[in-house]
């Protein structure tokens, strides 16, 4: 009984009453409230913008990840380390890379239930990792051989960066409006890649 009905409602308004506006005459902003169904972006479920790009986030991947790429070699040979012992360090490395990946994959996409930026904030976590793991090699603990200090921390490196990677591919691949540009966005990634490479080897020399 405390509840009015609608036409009791508009009848106490009166002439201050907000004036009905035909659908056809409302500019095209105003058109758009009005739309019943919005259509999603085609990638997963909670997906930013068709035009959402991450060529850059790529391209300042790859430059990070080549700083411990290939020219790491000669950094082993200097902290001497023989043929055997580079060797060595670089297969581990490449072995526990995809089991660290993996167990952080399935962290990020349990985390990106709860939060769309999960993935991003564990892709800056493996590259803040990496990174610290990276200036740390330079430490020299007492008692510990070199050897031993150079392959825990490719092993943690080699786990970062491996992350890092399926993690922008996630979230590239939940961005794409279409997957086929997928190669397009990673293409910077080749490139920063390269050039690094480059001038790394310039400034060695």
């Amino acid at each position: 009984q405390f509840k009015p009905s609608l036409s009791r409602c508009q009848a106490s308004l009166g002439s201050s009453a907000m004036p009905r506006v035909a659908p056809e005459r409302l500019s095209g902003d105003a058109k758009a409230h009005l739309a019943p169904d919005v259509p999603e972006a085609d990638g997963v479920e909670g997906s930013p913008p068709p035009d959402y790009r991450t060529r850059w986030l790529y391209f300042a991947k790859f430059a990070w990840g080549s700083c411990f790429g290939r020219f790491m070699s000669l950094y082993y040979a200097a902290e001497g380390l023989n043929e055997e012992e580079v060797g060595t360090v670089f297969a581990l490395g490449s072995l526990t890379g995809p089991f660290i990946s993996t167990a952080v994959s399935l962290l990020a996409d349990r985390w990106a239930a709860r939060s769309a930026a999960a993935r991003g904030r564990c892709f800056g976590a493996c590259v803040l990792a990496g990174t610290a793991v990276f200036s740390l090699q330079a430490w020299e603990p007492r008692g510990v051989s070199r050897f031993t200090v150079m392959l825990v921390a490719r092993v943690l490196l080699n786990g970062c960066n491996t992350s890092a990677d399926v993690l922008v591919n996630a979230i590239t691949v939940q961005g794409l409006r279409d997957r086929k540009r997928f190669g397009q966005e990673r293409l910077y990634g080749a490139v920063s890649w390269a050039v690094m490479h480059v001038a790394l080897g310039l400034l060695i020399d």
